[in-house]
This record gives C-alpha cells, structure tokens and sequence, in this order.
C-alpha cells in the first residue's frame, strides 16, 4: 500500500509544481505588462505605498507574512519607477520572490492534499485547484477594503466596490488571473508537460532577471537632496538671542489680511508682518497635522523624518530644533493644543517644559468645540516670564482655528451678523448640511465661522508680544508666526483638509521679525516650513545638521535670494498607508502627482485657484518633469529606507481612537 501511495503523491506533487510554475510564469509576464501599459505616463511609487489590491494572490498572501516587507528591500519594487513603459518592466523581477515564497509551499500543500483523493495526478487539475484559491484569495482582498457604511446605503455600498475595483487596481489582479490562468491552462496542455514547463519557466525566468539586471544598471541614480547654496548678502546677520515660533493649526494663508483677506481677520499678524519680512509663497509638506509639523520641527520633508501615517513617531535619530537649541544652552518650552503633537510622537525631546494638558481628558466632542487659545496663553506666558536672563526658545501651538468652527462672541458673528440661516461650524466634518452642494449663503457663513477662529487667535497672540515688551526681550527676541495647512471649503470638491495637496491646503503662512532686519519686505520665491529650522539656527548661531532638507532664509531675510534648489516638496498619504500624492512647487507652475489611481496635474502660477490643468495639453515636458521628481523622490526615500529599524509606532487607545474619528482622521 505504502509502495503505490508513495509514487501517487510524487505524482501529485510534480503536477502540482508544474501547475504553479505555469501560472506563476504567467502571472508575473502578464502582470508586469498590464501595470507597464497602466502606469507607462506616470511614476510608480514603491511597493510600501502601493495599494496590493493590483497584484497577484501570490503577493497578498506575501504582504501577510512577518517581516515580508523587507525581504523586498532594496528591490526593483523598493524605489520610485520613472514614468515610461520600460521603466516599469523590472517589476517582474520584483514579483519573483512572492510567487516563489509563496508558490511552492502552497505547491508542497496542494500536492499533498490532492494525493489523499486517490485519483490520477493531472496538472488540469491542480492548476484549477489554484485559480480557485487564487480568486478566493482576491475576493477576499477586495472585501476586506470595500467600505461598509452603518448604516445601510447600496448607493454608498456600490460607490465604494467601484471605487476598490478601478482605484485600488483590483481590474488588474482579476485580469491578470483570467489571462495568465487561460494562459497557463493552454500550456498545461502541451506534451510532454514537465519537461516543457521546466524548460519554458528556466527560460523566462533567465529572460526576466537579465532583464532586470540591465534595467536596474541602466536606472538613472538617486540624486541627492540639494544643497543650500544661496550666497548671503553683503548685510550682515543680525544677533538674535531669543525665538518665538507660533503655529496656528488649520490657518490658511489667503485668509489672513496681510495675504489678501478683504476681511480684518489679522490685525496682530498683519502688524508682524509689517514689522518683519513675510514669505508669499510658503508651502507646507504635507496637509494634516502630524507630518507637517514633524517637518517644521525637524527641517525635514515626510519620507526624511518617516512620520507619515496616524501611528508614526520622529524617529531617535532624527534631530528636532528643540533638542539642538537646548544642546547650545537655550531654555526650551513648548505649549500644544492638540493630540497629534503629544509626547508619544516625540515631539516633547529637547524641550525642558512641554505643557499638553490643553489636548489631555477631553472627550472628542469637547475637543471638536474646544477653544483653548486663552488656556494655551496662559501657560506660555507663565513660562515666558520665567526666563529673564536665559536664551530661551518658546513654541506655541493653537487649535482653535481647526474645525469645529465654534468661535466664542463676539467673534462668532464678527464677519456675518446678519446670516439667518441654521448651518452652524458644529460637527463640520460629518454634518451632511456642510457639502459640495450647499446653498452658496450657508457656505459664506460657515467661511465667516472660520474667519471668526483666525480673529480669535489673534488677539491671543497681542499678549506674548506685549509680555516680549514687558519683559525687556523684544529687541532680541525673533517672532515667527506660520501655520501646519489650511482648509477648503469645497475649491476642489472636498471639505478640511488631508484629502489633497492643493494649495488652499498647503499654502500657509510664514512670517518672519527678526531685530535688526527691515520690516515690510514679502519674499515671491517659493520657501517650505522645512527652511524655519535651518533658519532659526543660523539666526542664533547654533551649527545646523547635514541631513536636512531645508535651507536658511537668512539671506531672504537680509535681501538677497532665498534659496537655489528651484522647488520645494509636499507629500501625502492616507491612513492604509497608499493612495499617496506628491506635490513639487516651483516659482513657474505646481506639479501634483496622484499614484493611485495614476494622474498628473500641473498648474501655472498665476493660477491660484487650480482650476486650468496644463498637463491635459502637450508640450511641457512631461518625461523631464517626472523625471526630475522621481529623482528628489528617491532622494528622500533613500534617507527613509535609513530609517529603518529605528522608527517606532505609537499605540492609539480607544478613546483616541474615537476623538481622532470625530476629527475625521480615520475615514
């Protein structure tokens, strides 16, 4: 009996192999074209940012096993791919090890399980045996993802499996599976089957590393992160002992007066602006919270520090401006409003008082009405008027501005004492009165809502520097007031914000008074918030760190040009870690990148609203442009593959797990 189940299940397993070889030969050929022929016009992010639902059932169940993210790194699948339809055929080396890892222990158990049947060995067979399990594998993928409402809407339910379906690239798993299974399927077939499936896998399998091996050698190198290189101005820098950094969370530019604002939303920052120099063009590397102030605070951009997802935290081997500035002597102080900048994320490193108990024990509806600008005043100024004798840096961030729009009175009816209506600024995310097509009246009040937190804050920000006066420090003292995004209201058809990389979002403002420098000059040339660290240690004489992605504006401030690099660089994921965006803003035009589904859009300058998308026409330089940004893009991914190992994961408890979904920051 032993004698006759023996060869049986060495025969099962060789059709099983077979079966496996095939279709995985398939896959990767098939595969490899479908993503070359859907990707060909546009760069393809690295397999860490890519949505899985576009590859095979072979890389699903790879992505499930620990640790198989990095038996990928350093891979065809592990950089930026220039747009190009070749420059996107070394992902069939990339598919090479999933289908391998996974291809034959699945062959092994497949095999085995089909032997106990008791019936001929056929590669027909096992390699339906596979489709089946292949396909299983898929739907269950795509469910996992499609979302559900609570309650029941089929309008929503269908909306959100064709959205899975093209978006995510579920098209191109299932039509790879129907072409290489048929494809596979012919050539079982063939006789005699092994030795053609052996022969036929040894060859393509040689083809496609060949292949990879003259691709990869051929790839154009990662350029480095540009240097600073602005020559300074014959002024001379001027000393400055102190630095106040104020960030106003949510705070767009357009909305303040010193922008543009017919309304006087800003006295207090208008007379900074005045009295300093202010940057027109300031532009935030990502649009939500955490990464973009871990990219104020670090001079980094987000693949540099690593802080891209609700979960991340500043890596320990990524300086902050607080740990430096204390290095040197200074007295550090930080004051937050807000959950995202709470110690677990590291903010807190380098600063010797770190007060965050306007962002602790609140419920989620109390933080959606909360307006703490008067709280978190209070405790900078206590700390501030501590420090007579001391070099000191002070950071103060206000919420108030974020959604909910609840300003307190007087403010609440400042900029529409007249409106009638019932919308309120409550529950802004969710409220289905707030949307795209609402009464054009209601959506003017909800703008004077928010108009109404800007004024609010500001007022708040009269009294440090009247306690700058008070205390004898403002001669010394530089005062920079900037923002981590801003908000639309519908420009684009979304409404907050971490949806998009358009300018109503990033664009935000920066404005530096800084002793001994004329006030009143505005710099046009595009700067980022990643250049406030860089600039803040060269104004009080501290070395900055060699890898930052920021350049001083010391010599903008002094008169001389900003900077020589040319753009700066935003960069966007959501939660599951895909559907990413990467936005380079030029002094000529913004070039935004979507990467899932693949689009490009380019606007010119002088098109502040985005509304006229250039790159629907010819002639501007597409291959050269994406070219460029795939280069920056690995420069920095280079630096965040470095991170590696080091980055750690904040636990999120269930009641910050439901404050930060009323905020709208899990969807």
């Amino acid at each position: 009996m032993d004698r006759m189940a023996a060869p049986s299940l060495k025969a099962h397993l060789g059709a099983a192999f077979t079966a496996a070889l095939l279709l995985g030969l398939c896959q990767i050929v098939i595969e490899t074209l479908l993503i070359a022929v859907r990707f060909q016009h546009f760069i393809m992010s690295p397999h860490e940012f890519a949505c899985t639902q576009m590859y095979d059932y072979c890389v699903k169940l790879f992505a499930l096993l620990p640790g198989g993210d990095h038996w990928l790194h350093g891979g065809p699948l592990d950089r930026f791919l220039n747009d190009g339809f070749d420059a996107k055929l070394v992902v069939g080396g990339g598919l090479l090890v999933p289908n391998l890892v996974v291809g034959a222990p699945l062959a092994v158990v497949m095999g085995w399980l089909l032997s106990l049947r008791r019936r001929p060995a056929s590669v027909e067979v096992a390699l339906t045996t596979l489709l089946g399990l292949a396909l299983a594998v898929h739907l269950i993928s795509y469910g996992m993802v499609v979302h559900v409402p609570k309650a029941w809407a089929v309008r929503i339910l269908l909306r959100s499996s064709a959205s899975v379906l093209w978006r995510d690239g579920t098209w191109i798993a299932l039509a790879t599976l129907a072409i290489a299974g048929g494809s596979a399927a012919v050539m079982a077939r063939l006789r005699p089957r092994p030795r053609l499936a052996v022969s036929a896998g040894t060859a393509a399998a040689a083809a496609t590393a060949i292949l990879v091996v003259l691709r990869v050698s051929s790839a154009p190198s990662s350029a480095a992160a540009p240097e600073a290189a602005a020559a300074r101005a014959a002024e001379e820098v001027p000393h400055v002992d102190n630095v106040v950094l104020i960030s106003i969370d949510s705070l767009r530019a357009d909305h303040l007066g010193c922008y543009g604002n017919a309304r006087d939303t800003s006295p207090v920052i208008d007379r900074v602006a005045r009295e300093g120099v202010r940057f027109a063009n300031a532009i935030s590397p990502s649009s939500w919270t955490l990464p973009a102030h871990a990219s104020l605070l670090t001079g980094r951009y987000v693949l540099s520090h690593g802080v891209i997802a609700r979960t991340d935290e500043i890596p320990p081997g990524v300086a902050t401006l607080a740990e430096l500035l204390r290095h040197d002597g200074f007295s550090t102080g930080g004051v937050i409003s807000t959950v995202w900048l709470q110690p677990q994320y590291g903010f807190d490193r380098g600063f010797g008082y770190y007060d965050d108990s306007s962002s602790k024990g609140k419920t989620w509806y109390e933080e959606l009405d909360l307006e703490s600008a008067s709280e978190v005043t209070g405790h900078a100024l206590s700390w501030l008027r501590r420090q007579h004798g001391r070099r000191f840096f002070l950071f103060v961030h206000f919420w108030d501005v974020h959604y909910d729009y609840m300003p307190p009175a007087p403010y609440d009816k400042m900029f529409d004492p007249d409106y009638a209506g019932s919308v309120t600024g409550r529950n802004f995310k969710y409220n289905k009165a707030i949307w795209h097509g609402m009464p054009k009246r209601d959506l003017e009040h909800v703008v004077a809502l928010y108009d109404g937190e800007i004024r609010w804050v500001d007022e708040h920000l009269a009294e440090i520097l009247a306690a700058l006066d008070e205390m004898g420090v403002s001669d010394r003292t530089a005062v920079i007031v900037t923002a981590d995004h801003g908000d639309e209201f519908f420009e684009h058809g979304g409404k907050g914000h971490q949806r998009t990389l358009y300018r109503e979002v990033v664009h935000v403002p920066l404005i530096m008074r800084v002793p001994g420098i004329a006030g009143g000059r505005v710099v046009q040339e595009p700067v980022s918030l990643v250049d406030v660290m860089p600039t803040v240690l060269e104004l009080v004489g501290a070395q900055t760190p060699a890898r930052v992605d920021g350049t001083t504006l010391v010599p903008a401030l002094v008169g001389g040009k900003a900077s020589d690099r040319g753009a700066v660089y935003g960069w966007l994921c959501n939660w599951r870690g895909n559907d990413c965006q990467a936005m380079e803003e030029s002094p000529l035009d913004t070039l935004i990148h979507i990467f899932q589904p693949p689009k490009v859009e380019l606007y010119g300058a002088n098109d502040l609203a985005q509304h006229t998308n250039l790159a629907r026409g010819t002639g501007w330089g597409r291959h050269e442009r994406l070219t460029a940004l795939s280069e920056t893009l690995n420069s920095h991914w280079k630096v965040y593959r470095g991170l590696a190992g080091r980055r750690g994961s904040v636990k999120i408890d269930k009641a910050t797990e439901e404050r930060l979904r009323a905020l709208g920051y899990t969807d």
